[in-house]
């Protein structure tokens, strides 16, 4: 089955060992929502975008983009700490690299094996941003080439109306007034539509399967409970079909996050419309959730 869950694997931890190397690595462009990112080209997506965080990942290396109201230099530093404590309760030696301004290493040996974790603080269009990169590739020097990269993304907008419609052959929906989208935002999703620089928004995706929509959302709930993620669901409806609404909520790599989505399916497709951030920003606006999905029509 097609994985739809944009961060089951955010929250998965690894453990790297590795050297200094260096040397200039090859490079690629990476879409990060409304943003870019360019990624050292042997790492590959550990997860789907979510609101406020990317990953990447191979054997070796952990890649990590964090974004938002959370992102500070205490933060960084938490997490720098954190990430410590782990690797000595685990019998690593660990010793500081570096510490600046806005970002900080440090180096964990067990007998020949060695690696990095690097922290740099960095801010695009206003948006603060933390990138964390640990592993045997890992240096302070590439993450920081990789946190200066991060840019705005051209995007695709409407005129400003009452009600803007974002519309293709399968279906159309209404999103509020001064919201942008952007297609294909993650190589998932047919659409990304946000408020900006609140980070706000939805995804919605969709797929043929023969899946029915009864087990795609038991293997859903199977998956939150091992994640050890919160979920509630409800049914409901959306274009004259039975839909499940979802609400998920836990702590994902220290950050309280909240996912509200809605599963359905239509003449053997399987539609996702997600929402996803922190719990405060997804409280405040649950009536505009609401007025959102109710608006979804099927072509």
């Amino acid at each position: 089955m097609k994985n739809y869950f944009l961060f089951v694997l955010a929250i998965v931890l690894v453990s790297c060992s590795g050297s200094t190397n260096t040397k200039p690595v090859r490079t690629k462009s990476c879409e990060m929502g409304i943003f870019t990112v360019d990624i050292p080209a042997s790492l590959s997506p550990d997860s789907r975008n979510m609101a406020n965080f990317s990953v990447w990942s191979d054997k070796d290396n952990f890649l990590v983009i964090e974004k938002g109201k959370n992102v500070s230099y205490r933060y960084m530093m938490e997490q720098y700490n954190e990430s410590a404590k782990g690797y000595r309760g685990k019998g690593y030696n660990v010793l500081d690299d570096c510490k600046e301004e806005n970002s900080a290493s440090f180096k964990v040996q067990k007998g020949l094996f060695m690696a990095k974790s690097c922290y740099v603080l960095t801010e695009c269009d206003g948006i603060k941003f933390l990138v964390s990169y640990s592993g045997m590739n890992a240096n302070i020097e590439q993450t920081k080439a990789v946190a200066n990269s991060i840019r705005m993304r051209i995007e695709e907008s409407q005129p400003i109306e009452t009600k803007p419609v974002f519309e293709n052959e399968f279906y159309k929906i209404e999103y509020p007034a001064g919201w942008k989208y952007m297609t294909n935002p993650d190589g998932v999703s047919d659409v990304y539509i946000g408020k900006g620089n609140e980070m706000f928004g939805f995804t919605i995706m969709h797929f043929e399967t023969e899946y029915s929509l009864n087990d795609i959302v038991d293997n859903e709930k199977s998956t939150w409970k091992q994640l050890g993620i919160s979920s509630k669901y409800n049914k409901s409806n959306i274009g004259g079909e039975q839909a499940f609404r979802c609400v998920a909520s836990g702590n994902v790599q220290g950050i309280q996050m909240k996912n509200v989505s809605y599963s359905f399916k239509h003449k053997g497709i399987f539609y996702n419309i997600k929402f996803g951030n922190d719990p405060k920003l997804m409280d405040e606006n649950s009536n505009v959730i609401e007025e959102i999905v109710k608006s979804f029509q099927f072509k």
